[in-house]
């Protein structure tokens, strides 16, 4: 038993865990923070834990949430070095997720870390944080690891830490290792709903939709309120069947908003199954101008050349490329938006000004494994719309040998590649069970 004051919570908590671990003959690294909360503010210490548990999410109001609480741990406890780096981490997860991808928002991750790294540079955790830094805002995958590993030295048993090697490889192309080090980091948290759902995203760029429809499957029976697994189950069920109908019920079932992000992956159904006027009226029934990053005026810009509305067509065409072309100032390099500038100068029938941003997306190059696969099926589409329809088709045997989300129920059914229906070599590619 403790007689010891409120104020001195900490401290007891400390002690405990201390003497717990000497009763055990346990040996915990002087390095590794699990006992350093004993000095702390306890009102810095609560704000602390209430950031790190609004991360457990998937939701941008959450991730906004958890900075704000983080900020109040380091105002109320500017030496409190484990906040700061979660503060680093907070601020990267807006980056990662295109959120917030902006220089500002990348400088309060680096500051947060820099102030982590003034306080610790030996803990376990600021080398965490390095390392997801490193990955979210920098994309420096090799650095990343080299800074995960240092920290699993020390933690070898944080699921985070595990978890952010299995990310990091993944991105590095070596899939098999990703899935090695997801199993591990969900040996040991099997009920973290995030670390679930990308085990089941891991599974569909291998297309094992199977086993991803289950993992997707057990995400929503742990968090049933997390809308990622959700969209993510719709996407598999379409990469399977190469049908809407099972995605479909997965959207209207699920819970939360009717927000942007939700009617995207609606549009995108509608449009596979070739429902361009239904596709238009979602985003003419939206007031924002872009969905989760991504011009609207694009979007409508495709449905309205598909139903021959020429001269809407037009000024919506135009306004996208006039967005990108913005966005592209702060990003230049960045080869999702010369993709979607590719896309938006092809719709406007600026075939050349279409074929330059393509050729920008080939120099640019890429060394992320996830946006290359992603971006391999881009191309392929990107094309086929420019009417190179072989070129189209190369490109779609290169992502079919590889992981990618394209699969060839899709390639037979899916208005989106109905260009290329009359194609030979096409018509051999769809026959055959690669990529299925």
């Amino acid at each position: 038993s403790y007689d010891r004051s409120s104020t001195e919570l900490l401290a007891v908590q400390t002690e405990i865990g201390r003497r717990v671990a000497e009763q055990l003959d346990l040996s915990v690294p002087a390095a590794a923070g699990a006992l350093a909360a004993a000095g702390l503010d306890a009102a810095a210490y609560q704000a602390f834990l209430d950031g790190r548990a609004h991360l457990y999410s998937d939701e941008e109001l959450d991730y906004r949430t958890a900075i704000a609480s983080l900020e109040r741990a380091v105002e109320l406890e500017p030496g409190f070095v484990r906040a700061w780096a979660l503060l680093s981490e907070a601020n990267g997860l807006l980056v990662h997720f295109g959120i917030d991808p902006s220089s500002e928002r990348r400088d309060r991750a680096r500051q947060a870390l820099d102030r982590a790294l003034d306080l610790g540079p030996d803990l376990p955790e600021v080398h965490r944080a390095n390392g997801f830094y490193l990955y979210r805002c920098q994309g420096d995958l090799e650095s990343s690891l080299a800074e995960l590993r240092l920290a699993q030295a020390s933690l070898p048993n944080d699921s985070e830490v595990l978890v952010g090697i299995a990310y990091v490889e993944r991105r590095r192309g070596n899939w098999e290792a990703s899935l090695a080090a997801h199993r591990r980091a969900l040996d040991l948290d099997p009920w973290n709903p995030s670390f679930i759902w990308n085990m089941g995203s891991s599974l569909i760029y291998l297309r094992r939709y199977d086993e991803a429809e289950q993992m997707l499957g057990r995400a929503i029976a742990v968090a049933p309120g997390m809308r990622t697994p959700h969209f993510l189950l719709a996407t598999a069920d379409v990469l399977h069947d190469g049908s809407t109908e099972r995605a479909r019920r997965v959207l209207d079932e699920m819970p939360g908003p009717r927000d942007d992000r939700w009617a995207r992956a609606v549009w995108d159904l509608e449009v596979f199954d070739g429902n361009h006027r239904a596709a238009l009226d979602l985003v003419e029934s939206s007031e924002a101008a872009r969905w989760r990053g991504t011009p609207t005026s694009l979007l409508a810009c495709l449905n309205e050349r598909a139903l021959h509305f020429d001269s809407a067509a037009n000024q919506s065409c135009s306004d996208a490329v006039r967005l990108l072309l913005e966005d592209l100032e702060k990003q230049p390099r960045d080869p999702s938006l010369l993709a979607a500038l590719a896309e938006a100068n092809a719709l406007a029938g600026d075939q050349a000004g279409a074929a330059r941003q393509l050729q920008l997306v080939r120099e640019v190059g890429v060394n992320d494994a996830v946006v290359a696969a992603d971006l391999a099926v881009e191309l392929a589409w990107l094309e086929m719309l420019g009417g190179n329809l072989d070129n189209a088709v190369d490109q779609l045997e290169v992502a079919l040998q590889s992981p990618a989300r394209v699969s060839v129920p899709v390639l037979r059914n899916s208005a989106d590649w109905a260009p290329l229906h009359d194609n030979p070599r096409f018509q051999r590619l769809i026959a055959t069970p690669q990529g299925a």
